[in-house]
């Protein structure tokens, strides 16, 4: 997969900028695109911040295939069955940790009668 060089950028526009720019030779893609409030010089001021990267015109074609074959319907179910193992090893992650608190109860408990046993003598 191409590797893209993504940068930061920002724009006063009130417009939303595009999200794609092409010149003659160069394609300036736009993804990301929110509406932020900054403030500069104790002013408030509205922009519209972005990630873009500046391709030509074979490095655009191979990022727009790239792009439809993550759309593929293979891609989804691929994607959809690593959220489902995420959620899944998630859910594994937060029994555990039930196990272990159950765990150091137990070891408090089983600590407390055994003061009591100990100061008892």
């Amino acid at each position: 997969m191409q590797q893209v060089n993504w940068k930061d950028g920002e724009t006063y526009e009130t417009e939303r900028p595009a999200d794609i720019e092409k010149s003659r030779d160069r394609i300036k893609v736009r993804r990301n695109i929110t509406r932020e409030t900054r403030t500069i010089e104790n002013e408030k001021r509205k922009v519209w911040a972005y990630e873009y990267a500046n391709m030509t015109l074979g490095q655009y074609e191979t990022y727009k295939a790239q792009l439809a074959e993550l759309k593929s319907p293979l891609a989804q179910l691929i994607n959809e069955n690593n959220t489902q193992q995420m959620e899944g090893t998630a859910a594994i992650y937060e029994e555990m940790l039930k196990m272990m608190d159950n765990q150091q109860a137990i070891m408090e408990g089983i600590a407390a009668v055994y003061e009591m046993g100990v100061s008892a003598e």
